[in-house]
């Protein structure tokens, strides 16, 4: 492996480990792409083999990819942590600094739907809060379209559709 990959592979790592919550494909190439450390084609080279390895994690949703740093993953960059220049752990804090509400309240978001055996679509719409459930909510629609149209809406009407529950359970 060269010094090249090694290097590429802990800017990965040093990121992940270093996020407060799993980050998306979006946002890992963001950052990759802010930072001009890394190319897309890299990031989703090195993604794959991170995950072949056991040094990060990746769950699949609907509408997208979230990557976690495993335990081994962890152990590795605090090992290898000083092969990265001051500078590249400081440029990767200031990222997640500048971007942390982003990044929050993307991963903090959950929308998906299934198909269920009547042929309608159950629609799933979740807050999480440090990792813990604070809200959900489930609904039946009859078309595809209409569940798509729920999980699409949900990042910007979640915290309006929150409170708007609370407020009705509370009076």
């Amino acid at each position: 492996m060269s010094e090249a990959s090694t290097l590429n592979k802990l800017i990965l790592l040093y990121l992940l480990d270093r996020a407060s919550c799993p980050l998306s494909n979006a946002q890992i190439a963001d950052f990759a792409a802010t930072s001009e450390y890394l190319r897309y084609f890299q990031v989703q080279e090195i993604l794959s083999e991170l995950e072949t390895s056991g040094l990060i994690t990746v769950k699949e949703d609907v509408h997208e990819t979230l990557y976690s740093i495993t335990e081994e993953g962890t152990q590795t960059i605090n090992f290898f942590t000083s092969r990265l220049s001051e500078g590249i752990r400081e440029d990767i804090r200031i990222y997640l600094r500048d971007n942390a509400k982003a990044l929050r309240e993307t991963t903090n978001l959950k929308a998906r739907y299934f198909k269920t055996t009547s042929g309608e679509y159950e629609v799933h719409l979740e807050i999480f809060e440090n990792n813990a459930q604070l809200f959900g909510l489930k609904v039946s629609v009859p078309s595809i379209e209409e569940a798509e149209r729920y999980t699409l809406n949900w990042k910007d009407k979640a915290q309006e559709v929150y409170q708007k529950v609370m407020l009705e359970l509370m009076s």
